[in-house]
């Protein structure tokens, strides 16, 4: 049962993540900003991002 908690934190960190990160984009792009990530970039800010919001929040257990 754990693990399946567990896993289940993780997937929903890396939706979080994705949607975090397209919300940044966005936000900057309506300011004028133009950023161009490669797969490698975008990779690393994913998993990044997914690291800190599993980090950040606290779920029930």
């Amino acid at each position: 049962m754990n693990l399946k908690c567990t896993i289940l934190r993780y997937l929903a960190s890396l939706i979080l993540s994705t949607v975090v990160i397209y919300a940044i984009v966005i936000v900057a792009g309506m300011f004028g900003a133009d950023y161009g990530f490669s797969p490698g970039d975008t990779f690393i800010i994913w998993i990044l991002m997914a690291i800190l919001i599993n980090q950040s929040v606290t779920w029930k257990k």
